[in-house]
């Protein structure tokens, strides 16, 4: 039994579509077809905001025809009410022609195939003008609701579904300043003077509103309250102005402050580096030195060492630097006896195969003195036997030609290699950046933190000015500075006195052991 498909469909639940269903329905009725032979398919939704596969009307009418091979026919109200991107309409278009399925418009009145149920070149004409039409006139309509959105956030009305704190709709959805919560949002700017965010926090829960640390720092930097916010577009959304200008730009201003401060701390270089030699705890940052986390009122140590962390973060570069410089030299290393063994393991896997092909060679000979001269197995076998042999004896002269040139290229590897050192672009990069001064806070600390172990520290001869200093890396290098005092820098042992005392334990250093001064970059 044959069926069509009614396919009434508006874009809102004001619109009403019982007089496309009515028109369709006896168009339907026309045709022959019987009420119980009609599948109707009634949706609300937009042709404009969803896209084909996103509509609950296509994707009903597709698994209809799919799983309803009775199925022969559709009808439509206009080919806008299907939908209005072309790309849809020609895809869906193709779709039926490809199954050939009937589909009728009733405005204007145009019937897709012929009798023979190929594409009516006239319908197919009729069909693309009314596509382009309806495309443009979505865009057109798109147009209008930006321009009208636009103007209707120029003049100061709600358009988006959430408002910011401080503010409320009235009747006629013109954004209007709560005054109640206005009063929360002066008091938060006002704490800020003094207060950190997450005391803010706490604060204003005393008033009934549970912010985040996260809600408080919006409402920090929410340009709204200065009637100053702007969309993605760039274009001006008015807010009435519950701030000045000068109480929010004083906020800004210790906000990128204080964000300047705490970026400082989390890229001292040293910091967690550093050990205490009278309680073990780390040393941290207070202004311009390091000193003990634990030398504060809650918490007395006896340890009154000051190091100065520009002097401190550029040698602990330093020695970061020399530790990536020597895993570069051991990569190499490494490297050169890999490519030793793989040679090796070559010549093995040559000589293996060597030794199979002269065994398949004397197969070879044997199988001929089977069948010429001892007249053992017929020509059959002989022929089946012969192909084995020479499938096997390809197969390994493929493999031993592979390995050959293998050799070839490992030998020249091996010949020919070259340090990453002298040729790794990014080795060559970071050694510049070092030397100028240009590498980034943050990949200097995350160098220093993968290759510096830990900072010891102490002072020498219980002089209050000069103290020595060690630095050990992740790899095994050790070093050992003597810091003089402020305006006299830092010495290291020279070359010549290496040997006597490097290895004297680091509570024996005396200052005599430091003689050569240090050049840091």
């Amino acid at each position: 039994m044959k069926k069509c498909i009614i396919f009434p469909r508006v874009s809102t639940e004001q619109q009403s579509y019982v007089e496309q269903k009515a028109e369709l329905i006896v168009m339907a009725k026309h045709d022959g077809y019987k009420p119980e032979q009609m599948v109707i398919i009634e949706n609300k939704e937009s042709a404009i905001k969803l896209d084909e596969e996103h509509r609950e009307g296509i994707i009903d009418m597709k698994h209809c025809i799919d799983t309803d091979k009775n199925i022969d026919c559709v009808y439509i109200w206009e080919v806008s009410r299907w939908a209005r991107k072309k790309y849809i309409l020609f895809n869906l278009q193709h779709y039926l022609v490809e199954r050939k399925i009937q589909l009728k418009v009733k405005n204007p009145n145009i019937v897709l195939l012929d009798e023979n149920g190929n594409l009516n070149a006239n319908a197919d004409w009729m069909f693309t003008i009314f596509a382009q039409l309806a495309e443009t006139e979505m865009t057109l309509k798109v147009e209008r609701f930006k321009r009208a959105k636009r103007e209707r956030k120029r003049e100061g009305y709600k358009i988006t579904s959430k408002l910011s704190f401080g503010y409320y709709a009235d009747s006629s959805k013109k954004i209007c300043v709560n005054e109640e919560e206005a009063a929360i949002v002066r008091k938060i700017f006002s704490l800020y003077r003094t207060h950190s965010i997450s005391q803010i926090s706490n604060e204003i829960k005393k008033y009934g509103y549970n912010f985040t640390h996260k809600r408080v720092n919006l409402i920090l930097k929410n340009r709204a309250y200065i009637s100053d916010l702007k969309d993605k577009e760039g274009l001006p959304i008015y807010y009435p102005r519950i701030l000045t200008d000068d109480d929010f730009n004083e906020v800004q201003n210790l906000l990128e402050q204080n964000s300047k401060q705490g970026k400082e701390k989390l890229y001292s270089l040293c910091a967690r580096l550093i050990v205490c030699p009278d309680c073990g705890h780390h040393f941290k940052r207070v202004g311009r030195d390091y000193k003990c986390s634990e030398n504060n009122n809650e918490r007395a140590c006896a340890c009154t060492i000051n190091l100065s962390v520009s002097k401190m973060d550029k040698l602990a570069l330093q020695c970061s630097q020399n530790a990536l410089t020597r895993d570069i030299h051991e990569s190499d290393k490494n490297r050169k006896r890999e490519l030793k063994q793989e040679i090796n393991d070559t010549k093995k896997k040559i000589s293996v195969l060597e030794g199979k092909i002269a065994s398949i060679n004397t197969k070879k000979q044997k199988l001929a003195q089977i069948y010429v001269d001892d007249e053992l197995i017929n020509s059959s076998e002989y022929s089946r036997r012969l192909v084995k042999i020479k499938t096997d004896s390809a197969k390994y002269e493929k493999e031993l030609n592979y390995l050959q040139q293998k050799l070839i290229a490992d030998n020249d590897n091996y010949n020919n290699y070259q340090s990453p050192n002298k040729t790794n672009a990014d080795w060559i990069r970071l050694n510049k950046q070092i030397k100028k001064n240009e590498l980034s806070n943050e990949d200097a600390y995350a160098l220093t933190h993968k290759y510096i172990k830990h900072i010891l520290v102490r002072r020498l001869d219980g002089n209050n000015r000069e103290k020595a200093i060690e630095i050990e890396t992740t790899n095994g290098l050790v070093y050992r500075y003597m810091f003089a005092g402020v305006g006299l820098g830092f010495y290291i042992m020279t070359n010549t006195e290496l040997h006597g005392f490097y290895y004297k334990p680091f509570n024996l250093l005396k200052p005599s052991d430091f003689i050569e001064e240090v050049e840091l970059c």
